[in-house]
């Protein structure tokens, strides 16, 4: 909507418009204006007290130079698309004030290109961090204080040791660690033992290079409770002036955990018998023949199918056959406690058996085999179940596909009524 009062308008009072200079200086959000290559051409009065530098010692410098590096992409962008526009997109930046810390602004640009008054490109400045308490907390310290103590999410205050300065309320009530008595202690002294490398390899990391880093890690609890996994987020603030920390957030993800685990359960192993599949065998026994390397453990791979299965789904139905398999499933894992059970698929099972000798691969065979056929009747007309099996012990330097095809072939012999190891 345009003015169409004159100066002298009796509504005006007789008072004059503004000096636009004096209004843009004096705004309470800091505007500075860029040429078309980002050099600093002009800032106002909020500007200077807000980031220390003063307009005559900066002009003509390049306004990149001060951007936090991991914004500078952002930046680069955000100047080029505003030039074609008239009014950019909201960006977070930070800015680097004249005492070296890194002030935190959402950032528009307005092109005044097309302006011969203005030439350049115009960006308001607003401190996220005042926003951030104002939309909040309204302001009040104290409030914003409280606010952060009754938060949901773990948040610690770390130094640039590594050692915990403070934390919120969150933080006592998910692990259950006073935190009297956990001040002082090392980040990496919280954390469960099979995460502290990589957490102490991206703090390290994160002190060199500043910026955020986001990570997996499971804290310890107190009273013998298991480790809670959280997704932490950590911001190397050390340069605030106002926090000078390492403010590490924490989000609770045991249910994303406890799915992906069954996730991954079920990509490993069999439904029906909850056995390994044969893709986690194999992965099992690439890892033992690595780890008999040098040793004298023989690495044995035995084979057993069911006999007959076939004529038991047709004759029984198919939940008979299974329930068949389930009973065979528990007797091989109750003869070879410890050792790793597998269904390959349809009638077919493998067992990965470490022992300090082929004789012993050998006796655990016939313990299979006598094992099933002492099972009583799964089901009426169904009689004794029996299974065939034969074993392969490893040679130096066999591979786990190997074994698997000479262990399928000394069951096989044993089928047809050979007996003995294959190799």
């Amino acid at each position: 909507m345009h003015d169409t009062t004159s100066p002298d308008d009796p509504d005006r009072g007789g008072r004059a418009d503004p000096d636009p200079a004096a209004v843009l200086a004096s705004l309470p959000d800091p505007v500075i204006v860029v040429d078309r290559d980002g050099r600093l051409v002009w800032g106002n009065r909020r500007a200077e007290l807000t980031l220390g530098h003063r307009l005559d010692d900066v002009r003509g410098t390049s306004g990149f130079d001060y951007i936090h590096p991991d914004d500078l992409v952002t930046a680069l962008a955000s100047l080029q698309t505003v030039q074609a526009k008239d009014v950019g997109s909201s960006i977070d930046v930070r800015f680097r004030a004249a005492d070296g810390s890194w002030i935190r602004f959402e950032a528009r640009g307005w092109s005044g290109l097309h302006d011969p008054r203005v030439d350049g490109v115009v960006l308001v400045l607003r401190r996220l961090d005042d926003r951030d308490g104002w939309t909040v907390t309204g302001g009040d310290a104290r409030r914003h204080a409280a606010v952060l103590s009754h938060a949901p999410s773990v948040t610690l205050l770390v130094d640039s040791h590594g050692r915990l300065e403070g934390a919120n309320r969150a933080f006592t009530a998910t692990l259950g660690r006073p935190l009297d008595q956990t001040l002082g202690h090392y980040l990496t002294d919280l954390v469960a033992p099979g995460d502290r490398d990589r957490v102490r390899s991206d703090f390290e990391d994160l002190l060199v290079r500043g910026g955020t880093r986001g990570f997996e890690a499971a804290l310890i609890a107190a009273d013998g409770r298991d480790p809670v996994p959280f997704w932490l987020t950590a911001v190397n603030l050390l340069d605030d002036r106002d926090v000078r920390a390492v403010v590490v957030s924490g989000a609770e993800i045991a249910p994303l955990v406890a799915a992906r685990q069954e996730l991954a359960h079920r990509i490993t192993h069999d439904p029906l018998t909850g056995l390994a599949n044969r893709e986690l065998l194999l992965e099992r026994l690439e890892a033992a023949l690595q780890q008999s390397l040098g040793t004298t453990a023989r690495v044995g791979l035995i084979i057993a199918d069911v006999d007959d299965l076939g004529a038991i789904n047709e004759r029984h139905g198919r939940p008979v056959g299974d329930a068949v398999l389930v009973q065979i499933t528990r007797r091989l894992a109750e003869t070879a406690p410890g050792d790793v059970v597998s269904r390959l698929g349809g009638d077919q099972f493998a067992l990965l058996a470490v022992r300090d000798s082929v004789a012993e691969v050998e006796d655990l065979v016939e313990g299979l085999i006598g094992a099933v056929a002492d099972l009583p009747e799964p089901h009426p007309g169904v009689g004794t179940v029996t299974i065939s099996a034969g074993c392969a012990v490893a040679r130096y330097g066999a591979r786990a596909d190997d074994l698997l095809r000479r262990a399928e072939r000394a069951m096989y012999h044993r089928r047809r009524g050979r007996t003995g190891p294959e190799g």
